[in-house]
């Protein structure tokens, strides 16, 4: 899975949690609901992975990056919740 269609999930979990509506998380995060309706259909084209961790944010959530220093054959990128 994308990073960006992961950090949706985590932006729909997290409206699911507080029972948030498009519109509600339109006005906590700043975006317009046509925006934020993009965002839970996973239509991410325009959006960006820094704007995702933005609404991350905005909704209250921090977001960690760490990069391991261990080398592996099948490194990946994950995203944890």
């Amino acid at each position: 899975m994308q990073i960006k269609t992961q950090l949706a999930v985590q932006i729909m979990r997290v409206m699911r949690e507080r029972r948030l509506t498009q519109v509600q998380a339109a006005k906590i995060t700043g975006l317009k609901q046509p925006d934020i309706s993009g965002i839970v259909n996973t239509r991410l084209d325009g959006i960006s992975v820094e704007r995702l961790f933005l609404v991350l944010n905005r909704l209250g959530r921090n977001i960690e990056i760490r990069v391991s220093t261990e080398e592996r054959e099948d490194a990946r990128t994950l995203v944890l919740a």
